[in-house]
């Protein structure tokens, strides 16, 4: 309960809760008022150092009338996840965590992967990029994405930096295979001009 600020905070979201090879893992449901099954399922992933709960005030904003459902991602170790993150803790993370958003939304795994969409900021928006890549979304949104890890690397630390990279995400490559797939998906990239991080070039 102390991961929200106060309890009506913590009233205002499910949790749900599940094993990665044993290890406790958590992801929110931000309760709404839908009159139905959701239409869309939006799963949110934050940067690096970003948790759950910074993305509440974002998706309460949502009209209620909307019949969007939106499940609030934490990268193992991250919030209160056990284990340590990586590109295959935290896609094996997801694929655990699809059997236990679609029991607590009342759909079946292929329902709700069809309703599936998927949102993420910096780090996230990989997290995104391989989420639609991999489950086969209709609709991205990427928010300050870079082209690749080793990029950023070699831009943060020099041009040794993508040699020691042992975590790599390509979001180039990602969104080429979305591509090459002939799916009508919808990739909306939002960057800041002024953004010091990640270029707006990148």
């Amino acid at each position: 309960q102390s991961y929200f600020s106060g309890s009506k905070d913590f009233e205002k979201v499910e949790t749900i809760r599940y094993l990665l090879n044993g290890k406790r893992q958590c992801l929110y449901l931000p309760k709404r008022n839908l009159s139905g099954l959701p239409q869309e399922v939006w799963w949110v992933f934050g940067g690096n150092g970003s948790v759950a709960r910074h993305w509440r005030g974002a998706v309460e904003a949502v009209p209620e009338d909307r019949e969007v459902a939106f499940v609030l991602f934490d990268y193992p170790g991250n919030g209160q996840n056990q284990g340590s993150p990586s590109p295959q803790t935290i896609s094996d993370s997801i694929a655990a965590a699809i059997p236990e958003v679609a029991s607590a939304l009342d759909l079946s795994e292929e329902d709700l992967l069809a309703r599936s969409r998927a949102l993420g900021h910096s780090l996230g928006a990989a997290v995104a990029l391989d989420f639609a890549n991999r489950y086969g979304s209709d609709q991205v949104i990427a928010i300050s994405p870079f082209t690749t890890m080793a990029e950023m690397a070699r831009r943060t630390v020099g041009p040794w930096g993508g040699w020691i990279l042992t975590h790599r995400y390509d979001n180039v490559t990602s969104i080429d295979e979305i591509l090459a797939s002939e799916r009508d998906v919808e990739i909306t990239i939002f960057h800041g001009e002024d953004d010091r991080l990640i270029p707006v070039e990148m």
